[in-house]
């Protein structure tokens, strides 16, 4: 029996951090410390008796009533005791990719939590971001960048655990459900009723957000490739395309010539340089599009710095979404390098960025606010002033207009032949 022992405490959160142990290691632990004992002490928080390294070996001391020792480690909060824990366990070999990029972005927002309380897009508070993500990305040997996406996959994977289940989370940071980072964002931004319906599905095996989306839809598979009708999320596109199905660009009836540039637009709804394709399925599904001059594609993605690797089609215009200056930055640096293709940014104004002299290298930037606030605050005027100063294209999404209001809508479109022509200014009415 267990003598002068504190009970130990688990703490879901904490537990969460440390991945389970492949079922063979497990066993050969038990048979370890039922041979030897528990030869390692256990750590804890002290003065609060958390676990902080050893669950495991508390699981089956407390089961066999083996005796085990305890190690406190002095620690002044509970995010220093998750930046503990994080970084004893970056130090494991046997770690899957995507705990280590949950692993590495739950201590980036860690630390942004940390420093927390100061204004939002101050510049203190950006300059401390910046610093976090390089120190982080120094210690990780990984970019900057990384970090940061690291951070926004972190995010939606603890939005995930607390909406649907820790077991789900759990399942794809341990790979067990193969799921690209970039839907795992999408999913957690879901409404949770549709997140719900969802993740059952993708429980079944399907491999993309889009493919999920689609069976909920249709209830079939094998329906005939073709476009979706673009949703409100991206309705300044006539079009949505899952790039998987490489024979919906000529299946989808064409529009007709005078039609406008919007019925033309058509939007990828998968990142193409992301871990769902390989770089052969890349380039088809740009020789795809570059033999599709009816259409005009918009290709985004987050791994910025690949779109510089392609000689660009006419009819395809390239860009990202942006929530920070950190990110429009980036796509920035990118951008000065590409001479030959339309580029363009959507910007989110959410947390009040100011996004300073990123527009020079843009054709069209599009405006948009995903807390769903209908206002027009000062980062709009800000952004719209400075466009409209260097004549570029601007589109500003419905939510961010609280009466009608003229605003300049994208001008550039393609013909058939892909040559690429500039239609006269006209303006168009938000709504409220």
């Amino acid at each position: 029996m267990i003598k002068n022992i504190p009970k130990l405490k688990i703490d879901e959160e904490f537990a969460f951090l440390i991945p389970p142990l492949p079922d063979e290691e497990y066993s050969q632990l038990e048979q370890n410390i039922l041979r030897d004992g528990c030869t390692d002490p256990i750590k804890v928080w002290a003065g609060h008796d958390i676990i902080l390294d050893g669950h495991n070996r508390h699981k089956i001391c407390t089961k066999e009533e083996i005796e085990y020792k305890v190690y406190p480690i002095e620690l002044e909060t509970r995010e220093d005791a998750i930046n503990w824990i994080i970084d004893n366990q970056l130090g494991r070999r046997n770690l899957t990719e995507s705990q280590r990029s949950y692993l590495r972005g739950k201590r980036y927002n860690n630390e942004k939590k940390t420093h927390g309380g100061q204004i939002r897009g101050s510049s203190d508070q950006s300059d401390h971001s910046i610093k976090t993500a390089e120190k982080i990305a120094a210690e990780s040997n990984v970019g900057p960048a990384t970090i940061r996406r690291d951070a926004k996959y972190a995010a939606a994977v603890d939005s995930l655990k607390e909406d649907v289940g820790q077991d789900f989370g759990k399942k794809l940071i341990s790979e067990e459900i193969k799921f690209p980072k970039s839907d795992v964002i999408k999913l957690a931004e879901k409404p949770i009723d549709e997140k719900k319906t969802l993740v059952s599905e993708i429980q079944k095996g399907t491999k993309s957000l889009s493919q999920a989306e689609m069976v909920l839809q249709t209830g079939n598979e094998s329906q005939k490739e073709i476009f979706s009708k673009a949703t409100a999320e991206i309705e300044f596109a006539g079009w949505s395309w899952n790039p998987k199905k490489l024979d919906a660009p000529k299946n989808t009836p064409a529009p007709k010539d005078d039609s406008e540039v919007k019925q033309r637009l058509v939007y990828l709804s998968e990142d193409i340089f992301g871990e769902n394709f390989d770089e052969d399925e890349t380039e088809e599904i740009v020789q795809v599009m570059r033999e599709s001059h009816q259409w005009i594609f918009m290709v985004h993605t987050e791994y910025i710095e690949k779109l510089e690797d392609i000689d660009w089609p006419t009819n395809v215009w390239i860009g990202c979404k942006v929530d920070s200056d950190d990110s429009a930055q980036d796509a920035l640096d990118v951008f000065k390098k590409i001479d030959n293709a339309i580029k363009f940014m959507i910007i989110d104004i959410r947390l009040n960025s100011y996004f300073e002299g990123v527009l020079s290298e843009l054709d069209w930037v599009i405006i948009c606010d995903s807390s769903n606030f209908s206002y027009w605050n000062s980062t709009v005027s800000i952004l719209f002033d400075a466009a409209l100063e260097i004549d570029l294209c601007t589109y500003l999404m419905p939510n961010l207009t609280v009466q009608p209001r003229e605003y300049p809508m994208i001008k550039k479109q393609l013909t058939q032949s892909g040559t690429q022509e500039v239609a006269a200014q006209e303006s168009s009415q938000g709504s409220t």
